[in-house]
């Protein structure tokens, strides 16, 4: 009986060495074919995108090379944020017209803890609008007050609105991910009864033996 628990406990081991070797296998398939395994590289050339600066009240026209979200950024300088740490920015109205005449607007989405570092103006700033941009091209982008004053003439930045890119790219990706945890976790917990198997099978061969 001894020789026969043995090789039930051996097989149970092999067993499990084989669903585990082969959950590893099919988990790295879904990462090298999905697009899983370029989210880091992609989530980098976000945050490496050029931020264009403009003056307000201002237009310049741009080049936008993709679609997706972009966030209008307020640009505190050095001086006034060390004087006043939490300062609201101006109202302002920001759009981007197309060539073709297609207007978007921005949408207002501040929040005050909401802090970067601006690459352009080299200090602190703050996300006041969002926009999402369907077609890459040339747009106008402009910003003015939205009492229509003059002055103070004010920084802001247009760049990639960082945490809905964040999102987009992780919900993208989401249900490969899940299914890579819930494969792991599949061949783990096989793997692990297995495992638990052939143990209970080399205790209680000793207890029959005894």
């Amino acid at each position: 009986m001894g020789a026969v628990m043995t090789k039930t406990t051996r097989d149970c081991m092999i067993t499990a060495a084989i669903v585990f070797v082969c959950g590893v296998f099919f988990i790295s398939l879904i990462f090298h074919f999905s697009g899983l395994r370029h989210f880091p590289s992609r989530l980098a050339d976000i945050y490496r995108e050029e931020q264009i600066s403009l003056s307000v009240p201002g237009s310049k026209d741009v080049q936008l090379n993709r679609t997706g979200a972009y966030g209008v950024y307020y640009q505190y300088s050095l001086v006034a944020a060390a004087a006043a740490p939490v300062q609201n920015p101006p109202s302002l109205t920001c759009t981007l017209k197309s060539e073709s005449g297609q207007i978007i607007q921005g949408v207002a989405d501040h929040e005050p803890a909401n802090r970067y570092w601006s690459k352009k103006g080299g200090g602190p700033a703050t996300l006041i609008q969002s926009m999402t941009v369907d077609e890459p091209g040339e747009y106008t982008f402009g910003c003015v007050y939205k009492d229509d004053s003059s002055e103070p003439e004010v920084l802001v930045s247009l760049g990639p609105n960082y945490t809905w890119e964040f999102i987009r790219l992780a919900l993208k990706n989401g249900l490969v991910l899940i299914g890579i945890i819930l494969s792991l976790i599949g061949s783990f917990l096989v793997s692990a009864i297995l495992i638990m198997a052939g143990i209970f099978h080399i205790k209680n061969s000793e207890r029959l033996e005894g």
